[in-house]
């Protein structure tokens, strides 16, 4: 092997990218995350209160 991939001209702009792109898709998952957990949490709530109020 000759030449490696970070002797390639396009690797920092590839690195980079998938960088940006990853950190992208992390802070996408964890804000889904977040509103997902709230929503479950309201349901959650809703189940306690009517099984709270059968007799």
């Amino acid at each position: 092997m000759k030449d490696t991939l970070e002797k390639h001209k396009l690797f920092p702009f590839i690195a980079w990218g998938l960088i940006i792109g990853f950190s992208l898709f992390v802070g996408y998952l964890s804000i889904t995350l977040n509103t997902e957990s709230a929503t479950l949490s309201d349901r959650t709530q809703q189940t306690v209160q009517v099984l709270g109020n059968t007799p």
